[in-house]
């Protein structure tokens, strides 16, 4: 365990971490969440199969540690220890039984990433004490972090006006970008972070046609959903490219959150080859893949807009098809 902690360690000591933990509403810090991809990043090098259950561990130990001579800052721990129970044994297999349906073949590793355990770990402190009212706290937990649907074209009828959408067709959204705390590590972190590079690059005209204002996007997520062929929603010729998260709008009505389809991020992942490729070959190819990938997040702004005001109801996919062929040869 000593080597185990030493090379935890390296990602930045422990009790930065149980520091926000103990102390913290719930307000995001960028710092903590750099942290704390970091630190899932060393347990995934230590060829841990569940990064999240390392870490979980570590940080007890740890926590006993700091309570037992940690000084005044960890002489109350209460905080810190309901928090990790509650994100590791409640809210993350409640998320996991609640979207059964949607994500019951998703691989835990492309569930519980770093940034998506960091949102829990938010979305519980938010809640607040008592810490032992272990039911509410998940259930306000999910309703919190169940906050993403994307494009439904569901009928409003006059019976019926304030439409809302089933319980269960609402996720979380995992975040593979997050303003401060950059790109979270992983299968995709190279291709992501060179995307971005791209895209800050791009020229201001074409971001101004094509709605993307990089300086806006507080966080890129990918929809972890499997894209149902059978859903009217998948006959946009959109869909597939993504889209300006609709709920998330700041004061001047813009969007601030951008999410991706997961599907489509993993075809354009798999041009790139494994690192025995010959680096020339391989660095172009990362270049292609997420040359595409910044292609395809302006096609997907182009058809959202940069706000709910961008478009009104005379706009319609066919005016909106060629400026999407546009922004793509451009």
């Amino acid at each position: 365990m000593d080597d185990l902690r030493a090379w935890l360690s390296q990602a930045g000591p422990a009790s930065r971490l149980l520091g926000w933990l103990n102390f913290s509403d719930g307000r995001p810090d960028p710092k903590w969440q750099r942290q704390w991809d970091d630190t899932f990043a060393q347990a995934a090098q230590w060829d841990a199969p569940r990064p999240w259950e390392v870490v979980r561990g570590w940080l007890t130990e740890e926590l006993d540690r700091l309570e037992r001579g940690g000084g005044a800052a960890f002489r109350d721990t209460t905080q810190a220890r309901a928090a990790l129970e509650l994100v590791f044994d409640h809210v993350l297999p409640a998320y996991r039984q609640h979207h059964a349906d949607w994500l019951g073949r998703l691989p835990d590793d492309e569930l519980f990433t770093p940034f998506f355990v960091a949102r829990v770990a938010e979305a519980v402190l938010q809640q607040g004490s008592p810490w032992l009212e272990t039911e509410r706290i998940v259930r306000g937990a999910l309703r919190q972090l169940n906050d993403f649907v994307g494009h439904r074209p569901i009928a409003v009828l006059e019976s019926r006006p304030q439409t809302d959408f089933y319980p269960h067709e609402k996720i979380r959204p995992v975040p593979i970008y997050i303003r401060g705390a950059g790109v979270a590590r992983g299968k995709y972190a190279e291709v992501v972070e060179l995307a971005l590079k791209l895209l800050r690059e791009t020229d201001p005209d074409l971001l101004h046609e094509a709605y993307f204002d990089p300086a806006l996007l507080d966080e890129l997520a990918y929809d972890p959903r499997p894209i149902d062929h059978s859903h009217p929603v998948t006959r946009r010729p959109n869909y597939l490219f993504g889209e300006w998260d609709p709920h998330h709008v700041d004061a001047q009505g813009r969007y601030r959150r951008f999410v991706v389809r997961k599907r489509t991020l993993d075809e354009i992942l798999s041009r790139v080859p494994k690192h025995d490729t010959p680096e020339a070959t391989r660095a172009e190819r990362v270049f292609e893949a997420a040359a595409v990938f910044a292609g395809t997040v302006l096609m997907a702004s182009g058809t959202s807009g940069s706000g709910p005001t961008t478009f009104d109801s005379s706009v319609t996919l066919s005016k909106l098809v060629p400026r999407i062929c546009l922004l793509y040869t451009s």
